[in-house]
């Protein structure tokens, strides 16, 4: 992210506003079809849990980057200053991107999180059980991240982004599944996880495409699992948010 112009960061301005509409929709959607309160969905419950979001996004990474240099992968510097940057003095292109990416990256993963899980999840899953409700919300969510107006985009979407995203959502699915309905918890690990991707000025390459996808399945499946087997039930003081989300 840190290679491009600063004039072609401003078609986020656009995506910021679309990530808006989405919001501000789940939240008429979730309010008047699902009849929940707002104040109810966004109350902050189990601290631990959310926390436990927090470590997960780090020990994602560790674990992903780790077999990328494991299998022959290595990490390479992205300059703060290339392309039309360096006409800007730098700490104040640096400042301006910076906080341009994060921004969107927060308020993006925070709209998402409203619409694929607190919505579109517990909305199915109220009628027709929790594989369908996570399945059909990460089907949503990977389509939403194809960028239809880059055509030139779409292949590589395809080979470096469809199987990291579609397991982001199958998992960030499970996790919200297993907090029980813990919103704030989902939202942590996915803000901190697009901080993480979109800010720091450096990248790691897969030695191939293949390679990658599977370094991607692994991640998540050890995630996954470390996932399953831990004690949620010790984690957590709060009834089952998710019941009060599903109700009709």
């Amino acid at each position: 992210m840190w290679n491009v112009t600063f004039p072609v960061a401003l078609p986020y301005v656009g995506m910021f506003l679309s990530y808006l509409a989405v919001f501000l929709l789940s939240l008429v959607l979730i309010k008047k079809d699902m009849k929940t309160k707002l104040t109810d969905l966004f109350q902050f419950k189990d601290a631990r849990v959310v926390l436990l979001g927090l470590l997960l996004a780090v020990l994602l990474q560790v674990i992903f980057f780790g077999f990328v240099v494991l299998l022959g992968g290595k990490p390479a510097s992205i300059s703060f200053a290339n392309g039309t940057l360096s006409s800007f003095p730098i700490t104040v292109a640096i400042t301006l991107v910076f906080v341009l990416y994060v921004l969107y990256g927060s308020f993006g993963a925070f709209a998402e999180e409203v619409a694929y899980r607190a919505y579109s999840e517990s909305r199915i899953a109220s009628k027709y059980g929790y594989v369908l409700g996570i399945s059909i919300s990460t089907l949503l969510f990977t389509l939403q991240h194809i960028h239809i107006f880059q055509a030139n985009w779409l292949e590589m979407f395809f080979q470096r982004q469809f199987i990291y995203v579609l397991f982001f959502g199958i998992f960030v699915g499970y996790f919200f599944k297993k907090s029980n309905g813990n919103l704030w918890a989902v939202v942590a690990f996915h803000v901190l996880i697009n901080i993480i991707d979109l800010s720091l000025p450096i990248s790691f390459s897969a030695p191939s495409v293949y390679t990658h996808w599977i370094i991607t399945i692994l991640s998540f499946t050890i995630l996954m699992i470390i996932l399953h087997v831990l004690p949620f039930n010790k984690l957590m003081k709060t009834k089952n948010l998710t019941n009060n989300l599903t109700q009709t």
